[in-house]
């Protein structure tokens, strides 16, 4: 028989809810370098309860939550190639889901998928129940669709292949006991069968929607994922996109900036988000500068005092001391 745990942190005061509700998770999905932010919208008491089982590759939670808000602020660069996606599926309250520049709320009936591994942002204002399928990364993945242009994207819970698949997740979950250890494997297999047809149904609408779209969003993709590299230019995304500069720069001229300044307004949303993250207090500004791609630490502290105002070190004074209790 398949067996079905359940972690619950009973009914405990916020802050200690909380921080039980993060280890809960982290035992489930894999420990972290980045320490993630978490509180539940001031309230004094936090309940939260996972009931999950694992079925050969995946895992199938059904979680049940009071309000509370959780957020990634940084890549975990060591880790995050192993890091999980997740798969929520909403069965009561919304939730709103935020990554690589989208958010998408999802009402009872809908589901998205989010890389673990990446930052995020996960709002839950209400009691909220919701089925989480933790998937490998390497099980989840295709070469038929890009998934870092699927996260964060409202998937129906109630027709086509998506009700299918997670009226599947829904029948696992009620009948895991009954499941047997050398059944798992294949209906893991089918699950995720399900859930990649899906994606790839919406990956061909986005094959429809025009060019100019596509390749911009391949852009920012691009420019999210090699953040990192001080020597990221308009010549590498020509290289490596197979276009000359001058089109990725008529096509990227709707959005309002250049790419060039594009890559800046993104190194520097990453530096405040680190600076701003209890987690990496411990790490230098310079550390930080060099980690969003600044070649320079005083480059950085003269470009990061232009757009924001104030120093490196005096914004990660101010945000550190007014960040939530962890």
């Amino acid at each position: 028989m398949t067996e079905l745990l359940v972690l619950t942190t009973n009914s405990i005061s916020a802050e200690p809810g909380m921080s039980q509700w993060m280890s809960m998770w982290g035992s489930l999905c894999g420990k972290s370098a980045v320490k993630l932010r978490s509180d539940t919208f001031d309230r004094n008491v936090f309940e939260g309860r996972i009931s999950y089982s694992t079925i050969g590759r995946i895992r199938i939670c059904k979680i049940e939550a009071t309000p509370h808000r959780v957020l990634r602020a940084e890549t975990s660069n060591l880790l995050a190639d192993n890091r999980p996606y997740k798969i929520v599926i909403q069965i009561s309250g919304t939730s709103t889901v935020e990554q690589s520049g989208r958010s998408v709320t999802l009402p009872p009936g809908e589901w998205t998928i989010y890389d673990a591994g990446k930052p995020y942002a996960i709002a839950n204002p209400e009691n909220v129940e919701q089925f989480v399928v933790i998937v490998p990364r390497e099980v989840i993945a295709s070469a038929r669709f890009d998934l870092q242009l699927l996260v964060a994207q409202p998937f129906s819970a109630r027709i086509g292949v998506g009700r299918l698949a997670c009226g599947l997740v829904r029948v696992a979950f009620e009948e895991m006991s009954e499941l047997h250890l050398q059944s798992t494997d294949d209906l893991a297999d089918s699950l995720v069968r399900l859930f990649q047809q899906a994606l790839l149904e919406r990956s061909s609408q986005e094959i429809n929607a025009p060019r100019t779209v596509l390749l911009c969003d391949r852009i920012k993709t691009y420019v999210e994922n090699n953040l990192r590299d001080p020597n990221l230019s308009i010549g590498h995304l020509a290289r490596d996109l197979n276009h000359s500069k001058r089109n990725l720069h008529r096509v990227f001229a709707p959005q309002g900036l250049t790419i060039s300044g594009f890559i800046w307004k993104m190194r520097l949303e990453s530096s405040q988000r680190a600076l701003s993250a209890p987690g990496l207090s411990s790490r230098s500004i310079t550390e930080i500068a060099y980690d969003c791609g600044f070649s320079s630490s005083a480059h950085f502290s003269r470009m990061f005092k232009q757009v924001v105002g104030i120093s490196p070190r005096e914004y990660r004074h101010r945000h550190l001391a007014d960040a939530p209790a962890m």
